[in-house]
């Protein structure tokens, strides 16, 4: 099992319940965290115009190294660098899957 603490810094739309929940994981320089943010606000409207309903992008608080493996390795993090797991939420999962798209394949 992989497990780990992550603290929200960008919180954008609102989820809800029965939606589907599309995740990621990332490395990010640790002294690049506003720059992050500021990308990821400003990312917000493609999202939501592709149907996300939200979006959270979460910075490491409280994940350990493993022994086997864990999110550092997973994203093969370098020591300047920390996880960020960002997830979306969309209606459903018929459009999230479709070719590694967010949400929808057709803006509205």
């Amino acid at each position: 099992m992989i497990y780990g603490g992550f603290t929200p810094f960008v919180t954008q739309g609102r989820a809800g319940a029965g939606e589907y929940v599309q995740g990621f994981l990332l490395p990010v320089p640790k002294a690049r965290r506003e720059d992050y943010a500021k990308m990821a606000e400003e990312a917000w409207p493609f999202f939501q115009r592709h149907g996300a309903l939200s979006v959270v992008e979460a910075w490491a608080d409280d994940v350990p190294h493993g022994k086997q493996t864990d999110f550092w390795r997973a994203v093969k993090a370098g020591e300047d660098e920390t996880v960020v797991f960002s997830y979306m939420t969309c209606p459903t999962a018929r459009p999230a899957r479709r070719r590694g798209r967010p949400c929808r394949t057709i803006p509205k």
